[in-house]
């Protein structure tokens, strides 16, 4: 029940929220917990950081038939 949209959608569910509402608030929070996770794993000198190579990236999900 601590997941990022549980809370939200639960208190749609409830009639707290409107569906709009919730899905705002969703969006919110997913981008608070990544700021985080950023934060978090800035701090590790053992992660190495690359940028994403999408023309490869899209051809590995062509091979495999996605």
């Amino acid at each position: 029940m601590q997941t990022v949209g549980y809370r939200e959608l639960f208190g749609h569910l409830a009639g707290d929220l409107l569906l709009e509402d919730a899905v705002e608030i969703i969006k919110i929070n997913t981008r608070q917990y990544a700021k985080r996770q950023m934060t978090w794993f800035k701090k590790d000198e053992g992660v190495l950081w690359c940028e994403p190579d999408f023309e490869k990236l899209l051809e590995l999900i062509k091979n495999a038939g996605l």
